[in-house]
């Protein structure tokens, strides 16, 4: 039974992906097309700045990854929560795939897999909206491969552009162009007070010490001021255009990070307070490593892991997996020190696939909300797995 968990975790964590990969760089092998995609080389101890390790990096995956809780500047109660996010894997990942043990696929991945070597990168593309004041959710994630109008370079990362998103790095912001059937976000995104390097100077460990693989290279904006436009299809049908304002939590994070190790499934928090400044708790529940940083309102940080989370529940998703939903939190010396993590959505709708990302707010012993948060579970880390750290 337990095994039978671990490969279903790993099938919808992973299937999805393998199928694009191998199909997408079937038919695209060959061919000419004049690419804008960099790469530059995984540097891990010894890694560049914010900025100089923004492009896709070699022989390694990553991505690009903003959430943010917005609201109409016209009715500042209506909030939207957004999560735009953008995977690249390289090509030399084929190898590293082929490497695994196969039988834990599908026959047909797994001969897709042995048949094709990839070579060109591959790419996912994802946005979500939560219109939290009707319960509204409309999402969409697609896969891509390097062409003349997907790319990420030193400066932007693009997805069939202009239909799908394009984000550009610029001195002193960030601005980002995204759609799916049914929304449109034009955003500004300030850097504010500026980076933070997570854990090791920016290495962190992907819960399993002992592991070659198990880890990557982490930087937040964890405090953006964000302007801009929405437009969308609200719940009644209706084509609505805001001017929105809110705060967006930017994270770029790359590394060998192996795809079947179970012990590496992980649940982060970003909590976001509204004194400006912000918590980031890595833990990974298979092996109980974890890591944190708290950055405080002029942007200096303190490195700390001696924090204590409890689920006040914990449910079965409709693929067997097991997650935790709303969360005691103790951290000794650190603001407040305790708090409750509340979900701001319903367990209903809640999709299953590579993760499971929610709103919530932040609860002090007052009974007071003191701030937001993101969540992200990853399907399986609750679940029971024998030998979680495989490699």
């Amino acid at each position: 039974m337990q095994k039978n968990i671990l490969l279903k975790t790993i099938m919808s964590n992973q299937e999805s992906i393998l199928i694009i990969i191998a199909v997408f760089f079937a038919s695209f092998i060959s061919g000419c097309y004049e690419s804008k995609n960099v790469t530059i080389p995984y540097r891990q101890e010894t890694h560049g700045g914010f900025d100089e390790e923004w492009a896709p990096h070699n022989d390694v995956g990553g991505w690009w990854y903003a959430t943010g809780m917005l609201h109409d500047i016209n009715n500042p109660d209506h909030l939207y929560a957004y999560q735009y996010t953008v995977f690249h894997f390289s090509p030399s990942f084929g190898p590293e795939l082929k490497q695994g043990d196969l039988s834990m696929f599908d026959p047909k991945v797994a001969t897709l897999m042995k048949n094709f070597t990839m070579s060109r990168s591959t790419f996912m593309n994802g946005l979500t909206l939560i219109d939290l004041q009707t319960g509204q959710r409309i999402f969409k994630f697609e896969p891509g491969v390097e062409w003349a109008n997907t790319y990420a370079n030193h400066n932007a990362v693009a997805f069939n552009t202009p239909h799908r998103s394009l984000l550009n790095l610029n001195e002193d912001n960030m601005t980002l162009s995204a759609g799916i059937p049914g929304v449109q976000l034009e955003l500004t995104l300030d850097k504010g007070k500026g980076a933070s390097w997570h854990a090791d100077d920016g290495v962190l460990v992907m819960g399993c010490e002992n592991a070659s693989k198990a880890r990557s290279v982490y930087y937040s904006y964890t405090n953006m001021p964000t302007t801009g436009s929405l437009n969308y299809y609200n719940k009644a049908g209706e084509n609505v255009t805001l001017q929105i304002a809110g705060k967006t939590w930017f994270d770029r994070q790359w590394g060998p990070i192996g795809l079947n190790n179970g012990g590496m499934f992980w649940e982060w928090f970003s909590l976001r307070f509204f004194d400006d400044e912000e918590v980031m708790l890595f833990a990974f529940p298979q092996n109980g490593y974890q890591d944190g940083t708290y950055v405080d309102a002029d942007g200096n940080t303190q490195i700390f892991n001696h924090y204590t989370y409890t689920p006040e529940e914990l449910w079965e998703g409709h693929l067997g997996h097991t997650f935790s939903w709303g969360w005691d939190l103790t951290m000794p010396g650190i603001k407040e020190e305790h708090y409750r993590i509340v979900p701001m959505v319903d367990k209903l709708g809640i999709d299953e696939g590579l993760w499971v990302e929610l709103p919530a707010e932040i609860v002090n012993d007052n009974d007071e909300v003191v701030g937001h948060a993101f969540v992200e579970l990853i399907p399986g880390a609750r679940n029971d797995m024998p030998d979680p750290c495989l490699n």
